[in-house]
């Protein structure tokens, strides 16, 4: 492609044009740009809303394009003034690969706006935030239903399989990278985009985020686009834990342990063999033993066809459920094994001890009575849990009888 053409020869020069003004390295950068004329926006049709962010080159903000009243739009308004050499590469990067991408789980480029002084990328809005505030906002919940990760991996892998199907790799997959549109998700931010190398060993320089980082890119060897599906793989798991891997440990402590120690965080037992095995493939230490993103779809597929033969009710809903024994006004009911209340459900007065099963039953005394009362069959039906009743308890049924 011509603009990559170019860029692969400014890379080479860089070093001796380093002291050239910024403004002059991105506007060399621009014009060897070969994108869709229609795709360059006159600046006095872009209308600027709310500021949604700010970064050391400019800000993005909601914004208003005149004879586009249905589309939601962001722009990100770059100053170029202040990019450095490889921000203004960066950015170029962006700009070309955003332009060719036509996927549905890929953020949709609008436009843009180039001028010496402001440069604005305009793509669509994606209302619902990123998976890293999502995560945020659920990191207290149970884990997540199986059926729902794997639609997500589905997702995910689909985006990024039409990257990769492009030519390009991403190079920093993370949860602030994956934007939520409904159901929706979008792979967004193509800033650290490169080519596929025709060899691994022509990459080998340290890019991304260490949280999330292939161990191969962390140790400076040579890599190719299988770093994105180690990445990919810690986002899977990011989805069923609703917690970033070794949450305990520093990014860069996290890559460390990565890197050095082939640590990886553990999957819960929970979910079933085909999806654990899935991601632990996704991140193998060595990059050979990856799959493609052509692959994973592949077993994610087989997955759904597996899951459809089964009973409906998800595999995974949450930590293991325990159906109430009895419930009256959801008093009476099964404590999970990791003693913690679903919390649409009343918290009971009194504890039994089911000694059978090594579970606490939780049940209101006076419940227990009232349903004895109405129908002595019942008793038999608990007499297999052999629940001991406290002193008081056992002296309240008797005066009450």
């Amino acid at each position: 492609m011509k603009a990559f053409a170019i860029m692969g020869s400014w890379r080479s020069e860089r070093s001796s044009r380093a002291e050239m003004g910024s403004r002059n390295h991105f506007t060399e950068l621009l014009k060897g740009i070969d994108i869709e004329p229609s795709l360059f926006i006159e600046r006095e049709r872009v209308v600027f809303g709310k500021k949604l962010g700010e970064g050391a080159f400019g800000a993005v903000h909601v914004c208003d394009v005149k004879g586009w009243e249905t589309e939601k739009v962001v722009v990100k308004r770059v100053l170029p003034h202040k990019l450095k050499a490889d921000d203004a590469v960066m950015l170029c990067n962006e700009i070309i690969l955003s332009a060719i991408l036509n996927h549905p789980n890929t953020v949709k480029f609008l436009g843009l706006c180039a001028q010496p002084k402001e440069v604005c990328l305009l793509s669509e809005r994606c209302d619902d935030g990123s998976l890293e505030r999502e995560l945020d906002d659920h990191k207290t919940r149970p884990l997540a239903a199986e059926s729902q990760v794997i639609d997500r991996m589905h997702q995910m892998a689909s985006g990024m399989a039409h990257v990769h199907s492009l030519g390009y790799m991403h190079r920093d997959l993370k949860p602030a990278n994956i934007l939520m549109h409904g159901s929706l998700l979008k792979i967004a931010d193509f800033g650290l985009a490169r080519r596929i190398p025709s060899s691994p060993a022509l990459l080998t320089a340290e890019t991304g985020s260490y949280r999330w980082m292939a161990p191969e890119v962390m140790r400076h060897e040579a890599y190719d686009e299988r770093c994105d599906v180690y990445s990919f793989a810690l986002l899977s798991w990011a989805s069923l834990t609703h917690t970033p891997p070794f949450a305990e440990l520093t990014p860069v402590e996290a890559a460390f342990a990565v890197a050095k120690k082939s640590a990886r965080p553990a999957i819960p037992p929970q979910y079933g063999t085909p999806i654990r095995d899935l991601i632990e493939r996704c991140w193998a230490q060595q990059l050979e033993k990856r799959p493609s993103f052509e692959e994973v779809l592949v077993s994610i597929d087989k997955l759904r066809g597996a899951r459809a033969t089964q009973a409906p009710a998800d595999a995974c809903a949450g930590p293991p459920a325990v159906e109430p024994l009895l419930e009256l006004n959801g008093e009476v009911q099964l404590m999970p094994a990791n003693g913690t209340w679903s919390s649409n459900r009343a918290k009971p007065k009194r504890l039994l001890e089911d000694a059978g099963s090594g579970r606490e039953a939780k049940i209101a005394s006076p419940v227990l009575r009232t349903l004895i009362n109405r129908d002595p069959s019942i008793s038999s039906s608990l007499s297999g849990l052999q629940m001991k009743v406290s002193e008081e308890d056992a002296q309240q049924a008797k005066s009450s009888a």
